[in-house]
């Protein structure tokens, strides 16, 4: 999730929703997909074309993030505003939640206990798997005045070091330690003070919009570092599973903020940017796709309402085809039948303002 873009050129307005667009549909990848190769027997054509699937889809986090970046950072929120910013996210986790939480509240007997269940599931959530997006993004919103002062306050030099700590300290060291292993594991009282991966994400989209250009030899760039990165993820999550445990864990490299995601992350924003601002869409898709961006909320909000619902319809198709056709069809399915709730939801005035 992200605001919308208010920036006035055409390429600067539509790149941020698209990539929403392509986050959001990698969210459903993310909550549907994984079963497949879970099942399947590591090394099989089935297994490796789901894991990188999944490892495509793992961009979804670092995406939403990097808009916020881009659409967030530059601008300069009172306090009041980021409350009320706030406040509205908050309204909308209560709002949703009630959407997971009413058969327990409907269980519980009487008005009096099913408040409580859906006040203590609200706080203590998430709800449901994909919302515990929502409270990383509230608490963004809590200290959004602070990081809008910071960013804009910043040179490319200090976007460049706030960077490298937050993604070679924390989220590099544990990769080289794990695979050679080498004992490169520090102190977790000197990560406490670090900014995390999540305002790393923040920042590495602000920076890319601020101070990168977008060429056709970046771009070419752009797309061979994401196919490698995606190739060491997937081969090295065979690796894995060839040495670990039967049951055992194989997905040490599943960490939205581990590097070999991040950087995908960051060379799919730089295609799609470049897409947007070198290939002209005309004035009908622009405008789609700027309508479908400002409904990718309530898709997010929906997605795995549909996903428990739809379900059946997965496992008919996977007994007529194979399971990655099967698992592409339920994710579109969702997708759609998530707009179209939210389509009609944006039609009541109030809603409209709120997802």
């Amino acid at each position: 999730m992200a605001e919308p873009s208010e920036q006035k050129t055409g390429e600067r307005m539509l790149y941020p929703e698209l990539l929403r667009i392509i986050a959001c549909f990698c969210v459903l990848i993310n909550h549907t997909n994984s079963h497949i190769f879970l099942a399947a027997q590591p090394g099989s054509l089935t297994w490796f074309a789901s894991v990188t699937y999944f490892y495509c889809s793992k961009v979804a986090v670092p995406l939403f993030l990097m808009v916020s970046g881009v659409t967030l950072l530059p601008r300069r929120y009172t306090l009041r505003q980021a409350l009320s910013r706030t406040l509205r996210y908050a309204v909308i986790l209560a709002a949703f939640a009630l959407l997971y939480l009413y058969p327990g509240m409907l269980a519980a007997g009487g008005f009096l206990p099913a408040l409580k269940v859906w006040v203590s599931g609200v706080i203590h959530g998430p709800v449901t798997n994909a919302y515990w997006y929502l409270y990383l993004y509230i608490g963004v919103l809590l200290m959004l005045p602070f990081l809008q002062l910071l960013a804009a306050n910043m040179t490319r030099t200090h976007y460049r070091y706030l960077l490298i700590v937050c993604f070679c300290i924390l989220n590099t060291l544990p990769i080289l330690a794990h695979f050679t292993g080498l004992n490169l594991s520090f102190s977790a009282d000197l990560a406490l003070p670090l900014f995390t991966g999540s305002i790393g994400a923040l920042f590495l989209g602000s920076y890319l919009e601020r101070y990168s250009t977008v060429t056709g030899r970046k771009a070419l760039w752009a797309a061979l570092i994401f196919a490698v990165c995606t190739a060491f993820n997937v081969g090295m999550t065979y690796y894995e599973a060839l040495r670990v445990e039967s049951g055992a864990s194989y997905l040490f490299l599943d960490n939205r903020y581990f590097i070999t995601i991040m950087l995908p992350s960051a060379c799919l924003f730089v295609l799609v940017r470049y897409l947007c601002s070198h290939h002209a869409f005309g004035p009908t898709l622009s405008r789609a796709i700027r309508a479908l961006g400002r409904c990718t909320l309530g898709i997010y909000l929906l997605s795995d309402f549909f996903i428990l619902r739809l379900r059946p319809m997965f496992t008919a198709l996977c007994g007529v085809m194979h399971p990655m056709f099967a698992v592409v069809i339920f994710e579109v399915a969702v997708f759609l039948c998530a707009l179209a709730v939210t389509a009609a939801l944006r039609l009541i005035p109030g809603v409209k303002k709120l997802i």
